[in-house]
């Protein structure tokens, strides 16, 4: 059995990487007007190549909640707001997130990102009846995916922090958007280039 406690040295604890390939010193903040709420089904937790942390640590307006922890009751209610128009990307939504849908909303929008596979993402969803109150949404059929540190069932299935970047420009809330891609771009650009040294001495 792997033993987290004593790997837990080897990351940082804030971008949750190796320590020798760190990205914290990247990292600027950003006030949007959108409020991005990220859903995290805990296996997804402790990988490094997870994307969901980018918006965390970049977004002042960002709120993570994890979900499945052993004896930890996750309140749901935290990542829904009543000051927003509550919607949650979906991946088999009917409705598609455009601007004709955001016409309609009379508050900002509070957008919930379901971070898992797929099978976690549809659990997480249907056991809580808080989170099934928000309209739920899917991006634009055509996404193409760049993150090459997963292979994903279907090729529109992008990672978190595309879905995050690809609905926030469809939102036209984009100040932190280029910043980032510039980091999602450095997380795989050093998680491949650590893959690749460790395979040289082995």
């Amino acid at each position: 059995m792997r033993n987290y406690k004593k790997d837990e040295n080897k990351f940082c604890p804030l971008c949750r990487l190796y320590k020798d390939i760190c990205i914290c010193s990247e990292i600027k903040k950003f006030n949007l007007d959108t409020r991005i709420s990220i859903l995290m089904h805990n296996k997804e937790k402790r990988k490094v190549s997870n994307t969901a942390k980018i918006a965390y640590l970049t977004l002042n307006n960002c709120n993570l909640v994890t979900k499945g922890e052993k004896d930890v009751n996750t309140d749901i209610n935290s990542i829904i707001s009543s000051q927003h128009i509550n919607i949650v990307l979906y991946p088999d939504a009917s409705k598609e997130l455009n601007r004709e849908l955001l016409q309609n909303f009379d508050k900002p929008v509070n957008l919930i990102v379901l971070d898992g596979n797929y099978n976690q993402a549809g659990k997480m969803f249907r056991s809580d009846i808080a989170l099934q109150k928000a309209i739920k949404v899917r991006l634009p059929l055509g996404q193409i995916r760049k993150d090459q540190l997963r292979s994903p069932v279907h090729p529109e299935q992008v990672s978190t922090i595309e879905a995050v970047i690809n609905a926030l420009e469809i939102i036209g809330d984009t100040e932190a958007n280029e910043h980032m891609e510039y980091l999602f771009g450095e997380l795989t650009l050093r998680l491949k280039k650590r893959v690749n040294s460790n395979l040289k001495f082995t």
